[in-house]
């Protein structure tokens, strides 16, 4: 890579800060309750667009118990779906504030590179959402 290119890079943007993170019960009830979902292979995103005035994206995500017995199995995928998210997040500032739940609905552990390319698919879903301004359900439906 050369000096110009890394330059360009913010790396405080590629972070995953602690503003980025989705911790409020109440937010996350309000994901489940009032938003709507996008899913593409192995990721199901639950999105809620808000109107907070600092735009950022917040994230949390979930790995179900059900089919990952081991804490190691899910916190190994959680971690992978935490770097898709902040690797193939847009460079670009959001227009508005989304607060977002990553589900993993994969019934078995995907590679890093199935999960990154899930990511980036809909990471684009939700740029055209934003961009939009709308809040109804949109799905992605493309199985495995």
């Amino acid at each position: 890579m050369s000096a110009k290119a890394t330059q360009t890079l913010d790396p405080m943007r590629r972070s995953f800060t602690f503003e980025d993170r989705l911790k409020s019960r109440k937010a996350i009830s309000m994901v489940f309750d009032q938003g709507a979902h996008l899913f593409q292979y192995p990721i199901k995103v639950f999105y809620l667009c808000t109107q907070t005035a600092p735009a950022n994206v917040q994230m949390a995500v979930s790995v179900p118990k059900k089919k990952f017995k081991k804490a190691t199995d899910r916190n190994l995928i959680k971690r992978r779906m935490r770097e898709a998210f902040r690797c193939t997040r847009p460079e670009t500032a959001p227009a508005s504030s989304l607060v977002t739940m990553w589900v993993y609905i994969g019934k078995e552990e995907e590679s890093y590179d199935k999960i990154a390319s899930a990511s980036r698919k809909l990471w684009q879903k939700l740029i055209t959402i934003q961009s939009h301004g709308t809040e109804t359900q949109q799905e992605g439906h493309q199985g495995a």
